[in-house]
C-alpha cells in the first residue's frame, strides 16, 4: 500500500535521469497499461477478496487501518478496483524497469524479485487473487506491444526514408 506508489515514481525518475533515451518507451508501456487498468476497473468492476466476506480472507486493511476503511478511500480509488490488479501492474512496469536498464548485477536481482514479492504480497493479504496479476501481467504486455510499435515506427521510417531518398 505503502510503497507502490513512491517505488514506480522512483523507477521513471531514475529512468528518467539514468537513461533518458529509454524513457519515453517506459512511459508510453505505463499510460497504456494504466489506461487498460482503469478501464478494467470501470467494465468489470471486481471486488478483492478481503471484502468477500468468506471465512478464509481476512480483511488486512480493516485489521491495519479499523473497519471501514475500505469504503472510507474510495476518494482514492474504488473499493472493487481489483481485476486487473494496479499494484502488480505497477511493480511490473518498475521491477521490469530496472531489470532491464540497470548496470548492476544486485539492481537486476532487486527489480526482477519486486513484482514476484507484490504478487504473493497481494495475494497474502487477500488484496487480490491469482487471477488479479494474470490481468495485470496482460495489460503490461499490451502496453510494451504498443510502446515497442510506437517506438519503433521512427527508426523504420527513416530507414525506408534513407532506401528510397
Amino acid at each position: 500500500l505503502t510503497l507502490h506508489v513512491p517505488v514506480l515514481i522512483g523507477a521513471l525518475a531514475w529512468v528518467y535521469l539514468a537513461h533518458p533515451a529509454a524513457f519515453a518507451p517506459v512511459r508510453t508501456v505505463f499510460l497504456v497499461t494504466q489506461a487498460l487498468t482503469v478501464a478494467g476497473w470501470i467494465l468489470f468492476p471486481t471486488a478483492p477478496p478481503r471484502l468477500l466476506g468468506d471465512p478464509g480472507f481476512t480483511d488486512t486493511l480493516a485489521e491495519q487501518w479499523g473497519p471501514g476503511t475500505a469504503e472510507q478511500t474510495t476518494w482514492l480509488q474504488s473499493a472493487y478496483a481489483a481485476m486487473p490488479s494496479g499494484h502488480v501492474a505497477f511493480a511490473l512496469i518498475a521491477g521490469g524497469a530496472v531489470l532491464l536498464l540497470a548496470r548492476h548485477r544486485l539492481a537486476r536481482l532487486v527489480g526482477g524479485l519486486y513484482p514476484v514479492a507484490v504478487v504473493g504480497l497481494t495475494v497474502l493479504t487477500a488484496n487480490h487473487f491469482w487471477l488479479d496479476a494474470v490481468g495485470a501481467m496482460a495489460v503490461v504486455a499490451v502496453g510494451g506491444a504498443v510502446a515497442l510499435g510506437v517506438h519503433r515506427a521512427p527508426r523504420r521510417q527513416s530507414r525506408l526514408a534513407a532506401e528510397l531518398g
